[in-house]
């Protein structure tokens, strides 16, 4: 329920089942310290709705996983008590929830089947500060907004031939990305996109691009 565990300061780690489907956001809230996230079942975790209630209007809003995972502490995941360091995506993995794995401690990803993947939500890579390298899927044509942005490790970026669109913020923030590999496919570039990457000195810009946006 809502706020369960709200301001339980020492809370480090917490064990979600597999059964789990959807969780009020306020659940944790000012867990300072919530820093370890086990899980059994990556696709079922993908799957639970975050959310939450205004409590004047009754209303309630789903896909709000952001307001969970984005809090400024870098958290590790563990899948079946190992802890995800170089994480594969499963095949069966098609969606990509939104802030997925924002702010997690995750050092690469690939993909088990680089055709199985159809979207990616917002900010899913958002403040992954250990990321080193990024593989990106085949399936998809657009990168969302805050897709990869403050992942401070990355210095090299490949965007392959299915990409079309990148949106807002995508690797805001990345301060060690050096150099950006674009491929032609590239035909939008949203604002802000490489915004506060300080240490870029290579970009090679698609050459269909059509907009480079406020």
């Amino acid at each position: 329920g809502g706020a369960a565990f709200e301001n339980c300061g020492k809370v480090k780690t917490v064990k979600f089942p597999a059964s789990l489907t959807s969780i009020n956001i306020t659940a944790f809230s000012d867990c300072e310290r919530l820093s370890e996230i086990y899980i059994s079942d990556l696709v079922a975790w993908n799957g639970v709705d975050f959310w939450y209630e205004n409590w004047e209007t009754g209303e309630t809003k789903s896909g709000v996983r952001s307001y969970f995972m984005d809090n400024q502490v870098q958290k590790n995941i563990y899948l079946n008590g190992e802890k995800i360091t170089d994480l594969v995506i499963p095949a069966e993995l098609t969606n990509i929830s939104e802030s997925l794995f924002c702010e997690t401690s995750i050092q690469s990803v690939s993909y088990e089947d680089p055709y199985a993947v159809r979207s990616i939500g917002d900010g899913a890579f958002h403040g992954c500060a250990s990321l080193t390298s990024m593989e990106i899927p085949a399936g998809i044509d657009t990168l969302p907004i805050y897709f990869a942005s403050y992942c401070t490790s990355l210095e090299r970026i490949e965007i392959p031939d299915n990409i079309t669109t990148i949106q807002f913020d995508a690797f805001s923030g990345c301060e060690n990305l050096k150099r950006v590999d674009m491929a032609d496919s590239v035909e939008d570039l949203g604002r802000d996109v490489f915004k506060g990457c300080k240490s870029l000195e290579i970009v090679e810009l698609s050459d269909s691009i059509k907009g480079l946006y406020d």
